[in-house]
């Protein structure tokens, strides 16, 4: 029993209109409605979204902002009371950030694309507020 096993490959032809089936077939999928709902019941829906992430980062950019504007002259003294005042008025922001942190990791691990790109936005503008914080 020593027969010898031939293996044969795929062609670069063979491999490139297989995944020119495959694009098709998926088009396909995509436009049959049935075939969508199935997918929905096999499937359902895992985007978790980045609401949380968000409250986190909005959170981060008042704590920078605070430190930024506390230490803007490089002392901390009573004038100082009214940036202490403006971080109180937001306690909603910390305690949506607080309520929703555990869900960040989850959220990160599910992003996709667009998320990401909104995130992106998101930290840069936050970023900017914070920039401008200092300058003044």
């Amino acid at each position: 029993m020593n027969e010898e096993t031939e293996v044969s490959y795929a062609t670069e032809e063979q491999v490139e209109a297989g995944e020119a089936q495959l694009e098709r077939d998926i088009e396909d999928m995509e436009a049959d409605p049935v075939a969508e709902e199935v997918a929905k019941e096999v499937a359902p829906e895992t985007k978790r979204g980045i609401k949380e992430t968000k409250e986190v980062l909005e959170a981060l950019n008042v704590l920078a902002e605070f430190f930024a504007r506390m230490f803007a002259d490089g002392q901390v003294n009573s004038s100082d009371f009214i940036h202490v005042v403006g971080l109180m008025k937001n306690l909603d922001t910390f305690g949506s950030a607080i309520g929703g942190f555990r869900e960040v990791d989850d959220e990160l691990k599910d992003l996709d694309e667009a998320e990401l790109v909104e995130l992106g936005l998101a930290a840069y503008g936050l970023v900017k507020k914070v920039v401008s914080a200092v300058k003044k």
